[in-house]
Protein backbone atom coordinates (compact mmCIF):
# COMPACT_ATOMS: atom_id res chain seq x y z
CA UNK A 1 0.00 0.00 0.00
CA UNK A 2 1.41 3.58 -1.09
CA UNK A 3 1.73 5.88 1.80
CA UNK A 4 2.16 9.46 0.85
CA UNK A 5 4.40 11.91 3.20
CA UNK A 6 4.38 15.71 2.80
CA UNK A 7 7.22 16.41 5.26
CA UNK A 8 10.79 16.67 3.39
CA UNK A 9 12.48 17.82 6.34
CA UNK A 10 14.25 21.29 5.93
CA UNK A 11 15.41 22.66 3.66
CA UNK A 12 19.24 23.96 3.82
CA UNK A 13 21.72 25.38 1.38
CA UNK A 14 25.21 26.80 2.70
CA UNK A 15 25.83 27.59 -1.37
CA UNK A 16 26.86 30.98 -2.04
CA UNK A 17 24.45 32.93 -4.14
CA UNK A 18 24.82 31.87 -7.91
CA UNK A 19 23.77 33.20 -11.03
CA UNK A 20 21.56 31.47 -13.35
CA UNK A 21 23.15 29.60 -16.43
CA UNK A 22 21.76 30.34 -19.41
CA UNK A 23 19.18 27.50 -20.71
CA UNK A 24 20.01 25.43 -23.21
CA UNK A 25 19.98 21.72 -24.63
CA UNK A 26 21.27 19.27 -21.79
CA UNK A 27 24.55 18.85 -23.64
CA UNK A 28 27.70 19.27 -21.13
CA UNK A 29 28.98 15.54 -20.10
CA UNK A 30 30.02 15.22 -16.50
CA UNK A 31 30.80 13.07 -13.66
CA UNK A 32 29.61 13.64 -10.50
CA UNK A 33 30.66 12.01 -7.27
CA UNK A 34 29.93 12.74 -3.62
CA UNK A 35 31.94 12.97 -0.29
CA UNK A 36 30.86 12.11 3.01
CA UNK A 37 32.12 13.97 6.06
CA UNK A 38 31.86 17.38 4.05
CA UNK A 39 28.61 16.79 3.02
CA UNK A 40 29.57 17.98 -0.51
CA UNK A 41 29.01 16.65 -4.20
CA UNK A 42 31.71 17.77 -7.31
CA UNK A 43 31.29 17.45 -10.72
CA UNK A 44 33.92 16.66 -13.08
CA UNK A 45 33.67 16.51 -16.95
CA UNK A 46 33.43 13.21 -18.58
CA UNK A 47 35.90 13.43 -21.33
CA UNK A 48 39.03 14.07 -19.30
CA UNK A 49 37.95 14.57 -15.38
CA UNK A 50 38.91 18.14 -14.80
CA UNK A 51 37.18 19.84 -12.18
CA UNK A 52 34.39 21.81 -12.52
CA UNK A 53 33.09 22.85 -9.26
CA UNK A 54 32.45 21.54 -5.61
CA UNK A 55 28.94 22.23 -4.14
CA UNK A 56 27.77 21.90 -0.46
CA UNK A 57 24.78 18.84 -0.81
CA UNK A 58 23.68 18.85 2.70
CA UNK A 59 24.48 15.50 3.28
CA UNK A 60 26.85 12.53 2.69
CA UNK A 61 25.61 10.50 -0.02
CA UNK A 62 26.15 6.77 -0.93
CA UNK A 63 24.54 6.54 -4.45
CA UNK A 64 24.05 9.46 -6.54
CA UNK A 65 21.29 9.47 -9.67
CA UNK A 66 21.19 12.56 -11.93
CA UNK A 67 17.30 13.09 -14.16
CA UNK A 68 16.95 11.95 -17.78
CA UNK A 69 16.53 15.89 -18.21
CA UNK A 70 19.89 16.90 -16.47
CA UNK A 71 18.36 19.05 -14.15
CA UNK A 72 18.27 17.17 -11.39
CA UNK A 73 20.63 14.67 -8.70
CA UNK A 74 19.32 13.24 -6.16
CA UNK A 75 21.80 11.51 -3.17
CA UNK A 76 21.10 8.82 -0.28
CA UNK A 77 22.26 9.63 2.96
CA UNK A 78 22.98 6.13 3.85
CA UNK A 79 25.18 6.91 6.93
CA UNK A 80 27.65 8.75 8.51
CA UNK A 81 31.72 9.12 7.95
CA UNK A 82 32.15 6.58 10.94
CA UNK A 83 33.43 3.02 10.08
CA UNK A 84 30.65 1.16 8.74
CA UNK A 85 28.77 4.11 7.12
CA UNK A 86 27.56 4.96 11.49
CA UNK A 87 25.82 6.42 12.44
CA UNK A 88 22.19 5.25 10.20
CA UNK A 89 21.18 7.67 8.36
CA UNK A 90 17.91 8.79 6.79
CA UNK A 91 17.78 11.38 4.56
CA UNK A 92 17.70 12.43 0.68
CA UNK A 93 18.68 15.64 -1.31
CA UNK A 94 17.74 17.04 -3.73
CA UNK A 95 20.46 18.88 -5.98
CA UNK A 96 19.82 21.45 -9.40
CA UNK A 97 22.89 20.88 -11.12
CA UNK A 98 21.57 23.83 -13.41
CA UNK A 99 21.64 26.19 -10.51
CA UNK A 100 24.63 24.50 -8.83
CA UNK A 101 22.77 24.65 -5.90
CA UNK A 102 20.89 22.48 -2.96
CA UNK A 103 17.15 22.31 -3.51
CA UNK A 104 16.63 20.63 -0.28
CA UNK A 105 16.85 17.92 2.26
CA UNK A 106 14.12 15.09 2.19
CA UNK A 107 13.64 13.39 5.88
CA UNK A 108 12.74 9.58 5.22
CA UNK A 109 11.95 9.39 9.29
CA UNK A 110 11.69 5.75 10.15
CA UNK A 111 12.75 5.16 7.06
CA UNK A 112 16.74 4.45 7.82
CA UNK A 113 19.44 3.52 5.48
CA UNK A 114 18.39 4.62 2.15
CA UNK A 115 20.45 3.94 -0.82
CA UNK A 116 20.23 3.39 -4.85
CA UNK A 117 18.46 5.48 -6.50
CA UNK A 118 17.49 4.94 -10.80
CA UNK A 119 14.84 7.30 -12.28
CA UNK A 120 11.77 6.13 -14.27
CA UNK A 121 12.42 6.78 -18.11
CA UNK A 122 11.49 9.81 -19.44
CA UNK A 123 10.71 11.54 -15.37
CA UNK A 124 11.75 13.49 -12.92
CA UNK A 125 10.41 10.85 -10.35
CA UNK A 126 12.79 8.79 -8.73
CA UNK A 127 12.50 5.32 -7.07
CA UNK A 128 15.19 4.79 -4.15
CA UNK A 129 15.81 1.60 -2.03
CA UNK A 130 15.70 1.92 1.42
CA UNK A 131 17.09 -0.96 3.73
CA UNK A 132 15.31 -0.64 7.30
CA UNK A 133 12.29 -1.36 7.29
CA UNK A 134 12.73 -2.70 3.84
CA UNK A 135 10.81 -0.27 1.47
CA UNK A 136 11.25 1.22 -1.75
CA UNK A 137 10.38 5.18 -1.86
CA UNK A 138 9.05 7.02 -5.06
CA UNK A 139 10.20 11.01 -5.17
CA UNK A 140 9.90 13.94 -7.55
CA UNK A 141 12.92 15.70 -7.83
CA UNK A 142 10.63 18.16 -9.14
CA UNK A 143 7.83 17.85 -6.99
CA UNK A 144 7.35 17.63 -3.15
CA UNK A 145 6.58 15.19 -0.77
CA UNK A 146 7.26 11.00 -1.65
CA UNK A 147 5.24 7.80 -1.40
CA UNK A 148 6.81 4.52 0.23
CA UNK A 149 5.93 1.13 0.43
CA UNK A 150 7.28 -2.30 1.97
CA UNK A 151 8.92 -4.67 0.10
CA UNK A 152 8.77 -8.64 2.12
CA UNK A 153 12.11 -9.50 1.68
CA UNK A 154 15.39 -7.67 4.23
CA UNK A 155 18.56 -5.73 2.75
CA UNK A 156 17.36 -4.38 -0.29
CA UNK A 157 20.01 -2.70 -1.16
CA UNK A 158 20.68 -1.82 -5.26
CA UNK A 159 18.29 -1.85 -7.64
CA UNK A 160 17.43 -1.28 -11.53
CA UNK A 161 14.46 -0.57 -13.82
CA UNK A 162 13.16 -2.01 -16.37
CA UNK A 163 12.97 0.13 -19.51
CA UNK A 164 9.17 0.72 -19.54
CA UNK A 165 9.29 1.86 -16.06
CA UNK A 166 7.02 -0.47 -14.40
CA UNK A 167 9.24 -2.96 -12.70
CA UNK A 168 12.11 -2.55 -9.88
CA UNK A 169 14.23 -5.25 -10.18
CA UNK A 170 15.56 -4.83 -6.29
CA UNK A 171 18.99 -7.18 -5.16
CA UNK A 172 19.13 -8.50 -2.01
CA UNK A 173 22.19 -8.98 -0.43
CA UNK A 174 21.86 -11.53 2.45
CA UNK A 175 20.21 -13.90 1.99
CA UNK A 176 20.88 -13.44 -1.93
CA UNK A 177 18.06 -12.81 -4.27
CA UNK A 178 16.34 -10.72 -6.74
CA UNK A 179 13.14 -9.60 -6.43
CA UNK A 180 10.88 -7.97 -8.58
CA UNK A 181 8.33 -5.14 -7.56
CA UNK A 182 5.43 -3.85 -9.51
CA UNK A 183 5.75 -0.45 -9.26
CA UNK A 184 2.07 0.50 -10.08
CA UNK A 185 1.01 -1.48 -7.24
CA UNK A 186 3.85 -1.68 -5.14
CA UNK A 187 3.57 -5.83 -5.13
CA UNK A 188 6.43 -8.03 -4.98
CA UNK A 189 5.88 -10.55 -7.99
CA UNK A 190 8.93 -12.70 -7.71
CA UNK A 191 11.98 -13.61 -5.78
CA UNK A 192 14.66 -15.31 -7.78
CA UNK A 193 16.66 -17.17 -5.63
CA UNK A 194 21.17 -16.14 -6.14
CA UNK A 195 24.67 -16.30 -4.44
CA UNK A 196 24.80 -14.54 -1.29
CA UNK A 197 25.70 -10.67 -1.79
CA UNK A 198 23.81 -10.21 -4.59
CA UNK A 199 24.33 -6.66 -5.04
CA UNK A 200 25.41 -4.84 -8.46
CA UNK A 201 23.13 -4.88 -10.56
CA UNK A 202 21.88 -3.33 -13.87
CA UNK A 203 19.05 -4.40 -16.52
CA UNK A 204 19.85 -4.37 -20.13
CA UNK A 205 18.95 -1.93 -22.46
CA UNK A 206 16.20 -3.99 -24.23
CA UNK A 207 14.44 -5.17 -20.84
CA UNK A 208 15.18 -8.81 -21.70
CA UNK A 209 18.22 -9.38 -18.96
CA UNK A 210 19.11 -8.30 -15.79
CA UNK A 211 22.63 -8.74 -14.40
CA UNK A 212 23.49 -9.46 -11.20
CA UNK A 213 26.78 -9.45 -9.10
CA UNK A 214 27.20 -11.58 -6.32
CA UNK A 215 30.24 -10.24 -4.35
CA UNK A 216 30.30 -13.47 -2.09
CA UNK A 217 30.53 -16.02 -4.57
CA UNK A 218 32.83 -14.04 -7.40
CA UNK A 219 30.03 -14.57 -9.95
CA UNK A 220 27.56 -12.46 -11.77
CA UNK A 221 24.21 -13.99 -12.46
CA UNK A 222 21.87 -13.18 -15.80
CA UNK A 223 18.65 -13.30 -15.20
CA UNK A 224 15.87 -13.91 -18.10
CA UNK A 225 13.23 -10.73 -16.91
CA UNK A 226 10.54 -13.12 -18.97
CA UNK A 227 10.92 -16.00 -17.59
CA UNK A 228 12.41 -14.99 -14.07
CA UNK A 229 14.79 -17.59 -13.54
CA UNK A 230 19.10 -17.57 -14.17
CA UNK A 231 19.97 -18.31 -17.37
CA UNK A 232 23.62 -17.91 -17.11
CA UNK A 233 26.66 -17.58 -13.62
CA UNK A 234 29.58 -15.84 -15.27
CA UNK A 235 32.49 -16.29 -13.03
CA UNK A 236 34.22 -12.99 -11.76
CA UNK A 237 36.64 -13.80 -8.88
CA UNK A 238 38.18 -10.25 -6.77
CA UNK A 239 34.51 -9.10 -4.99
CA UNK A 240 32.54 -7.66 -7.80
CA UNK A 241 30.74 -5.26 -6.31
CA UNK A 242 29.30 -2.59 -8.20
CA UNK A 243 27.79 -3.49 -12.27
CA UNK A 244 27.05 -1.10 -15.35
CA UNK A 245 25.80 -1.97 -18.72
CA UNK A 246 26.91 0.45 -21.58
CA UNK A 247 24.23 3.05 -23.15
CA UNK A 248 24.25 0.53 -26.44
CA UNK A 249 24.07 -2.56 -24.13
CA UNK A 250 27.24 -4.19 -25.45
CA UNK A 251 29.06 -3.86 -22.47
CA UNK A 252 28.94 -4.83 -18.91
CA UNK A 253 31.56 -3.16 -16.49
CA UNK A 254 32.06 -4.80 -12.98
CA UNK A 255 34.47 -2.88 -10.03
CA UNK A 256 36.01 -5.78 -8.47
CA UNK A 257 37.60 -4.53 -5.52
CA UNK A 258 39.70 -6.77 -3.89
CA UNK A 259 40.90 -7.19 -7.09
CA UNK A 260 41.65 -3.89 -7.85
CA UNK A 261 40.48 -4.29 -11.26
CA UNK A 262 37.89 -3.23 -13.93
CA UNK A 263 36.08 -6.66 -15.16
CA UNK A 264 34.98 -6.18 -18.92
CA UNK A 265 32.09 -8.29 -20.40
CA UNK A 266 30.28 -8.66 -23.84
CA UNK A 267 26.52 -9.14 -23.28
CA UNK A 268 26.69 -10.82 -27.07
CA UNK A 269 29.28 -13.52 -26.46
CA UNK A 270 28.83 -13.38 -22.12
CA UNK A 271 32.16 -14.49 -20.98
CA UNK A 272 35.10 -12.00 -19.17
CA UNK A 273 36.11 -10.52 -22.44
CA UNK A 274 39.09 -8.56 -20.11
CA UNK A 275 40.40 -7.14 -17.01
CA UNK A 276 41.79 -3.50 -16.57
CA UNK A 277 44.19 -3.18 -13.81
CA UNK A 278 43.53 -0.02 -11.52
CA UNK A 279 47.50 0.98 -9.77
CA UNK A 280 48.24 3.40 -7.60
CA UNK A 281 50.41 6.19 -9.74
CA UNK A 282 53.09 6.32 -7.13
CA UNK A 283 53.15 2.44 -5.24
CA UNK A 284 51.88 0.52 -8.48
CA UNK A 285 50.06 -1.40 -5.54
CA UNK A 286 46.13 -2.03 -7.04
CA UNK A 287 43.75 0.47 -5.59
CA UNK A 288 40.08 -0.67 -4.91
CA UNK A 289 37.13 0.44 -7.28
CA UNK A 290 33.81 1.02 -5.34
CA UNK A 291 31.38 3.09 -7.84
CA UNK A 292 31.45 3.12 -11.45
CA UNK A 293 29.58 4.22 -14.47
CA UNK A 294 29.92 4.67 -18.04
CA UNK A 295 30.37 7.98 -19.54
CA UNK A 296 27.33 9.20 -21.39
CA UNK A 297 28.41 7.94 -25.01
CA UNK A 298 29.93 4.39 -23.40
CA UNK A 299 33.41 5.21 -24.38
CA UNK A 300 34.74 4.93 -21.22
CA UNK A 301 33.88 3.74 -17.36
CA UNK A 302 34.82 6.17 -14.60
CA UNK A 303 35.27 4.35 -11.36
CA UNK A 304 35.61 5.66 -7.73
CA UNK A 305 39.04 3.85 -6.28
CA UNK A 306 39.97 3.52 -2.47
CA UNK A 307 43.52 3.43 -1.37
CA UNK A 308 46.32 5.62 0.14
CA UNK A 309 45.91 8.34 -3.00
CA UNK A 310 41.50 7.78 -3.49
CA UNK A 311 40.80 9.28 -7.04
CA UNK A 312 38.51 8.93 -9.79
CA UNK A 313 39.88 6.97 -13.10
CA UNK A 314 38.76 7.22 -15.97
CA UNK A 315 39.22 3.96 -18.41
CA UNK A 316 39.02 3.66 -22.07
CA UNK A 317 37.00 1.12 -23.42
CA UNK A 318 38.63 0.96 -27.17
CA UNK A 319 42.40 0.93 -25.39
CA UNK A 320 41.24 -1.09 -22.28
CA UNK A 321 43.13 1.71 -20.06
CA UNK A 322 43.54 4.15 -18.05
CA UNK A 323 43.39 7.54 -19.44
CA UNK A 324 43.04 10.49 -16.86
CA UNK A 325 43.05 10.38 -13.17
CA UNK A 326 41.11 13.21 -10.84
CA UNK A 327 42.45 13.39 -6.88
CA UNK A 328 39.26 12.48 -4.92
CA UNK A 329 38.32 16.23 -3.23
CA UNK A 330 37.22 16.08 0.62
CA UNK A 331 37.58 13.43 3.20
CA UNK A 332 35.48 9.97 1.72
CA UNK A 333 34.82 9.84 -1.76
CA UNK A 334 31.70 7.43 -2.23
CA UNK A 335 28.51 7.88 -4.66
CA UNK A 336 29.25 8.34 -8.79
CA UNK A 337 27.29 8.98 -11.81
CA UNK A 338 27.19 10.49 -15.09
CA UNK A 339 24.69 12.36 -17.14
CA UNK A 340 24.31 15.68 -19.37
CA UNK A 341 23.19 18.74 -17.74
CA UNK A 342 23.01 22.24 -18.76
CA UNK A 343 25.46 24.20 -19.64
Amino acid sequence: MLTLLLACGAVASVQDPVAEPPAGKPDLAVVVYSTRGDEKVHLAAANDLSPLGSYAAGAGAHELAISPDGRWLIGSAYGGPGKGHQPPDHRLFVFDLVRRALDRVVDLGELARPNDIAFLPGSTTAIVTVEVPPHLVRIDAAGEGFTKFAIPHKAGHMLALSPDGRTAFVSHVAPGSLSFVDLESGESRANVPLPLGAEGIACTPDGRHVWVACNRSGSIAVVDAAERKVVRTLPCPGFPLRLRISPDGRTVAASCTLAGELALFSTAHPGEAARVALPDPVTDEPMRPTSIAFTPDGSAVVAVCDGPRPQLVRVDLARRAITHRLAAAGPIADALCTGRIAR
